[in-house]
Order: structure tokens, then sequence, then C-alpha cells
């Protein structure tokens, strides 16, 4: 595997890790959220992550070398 293609995998890693992290924090702050308008922001932007985290690993695992 080239350099290039090294530092693509190795970028899409990180990717993933760094929205895993946003997944974990956004988790915490719908649990603690009260108003129901706020608690479905919360819940919209956490299923944009989860959507976020599949297209990333499916990148990840599907790269052609």
């Amino acid at each position: 595997m080239g350099d290039s293609n090294k530092n693509i995998k190795r970028e899409l890693n990180f990717a993933v890790k760094n929205a895993l992290h946003a997944q974990e924090y956004i988790n915490l702050a719908l649990n603690t959220v009260e108003k129901n308008e706020n608690k479905q922001l919360i819940q919209n932007t956490l299923n944009n992550i989860n959507k976020s985290i599949d297209m990333t690993k499916t990148s990840f695992y599907g790269f052609k070398e």
C-alpha cells in the first residue's frame, strides 16, 4: 500500500474515532436535556452522527488499495 493510501486509511480511522467521541458526548447531552423540543434537536444530531460513523466505517473498510 502506498504512503498516500496509508494516509487516507489513517485519516478515515481518525474520523471514525472522533465521531465516536462526539457520539458519546451527544448521548450525555441527550440524557440530561429536559425540554422535549431540545431533546428532539439533540436526537436529530445523534442520528446524523450515527449515519456519519456508518458511512466513514464503510469507506474505511471498503477502501481499495
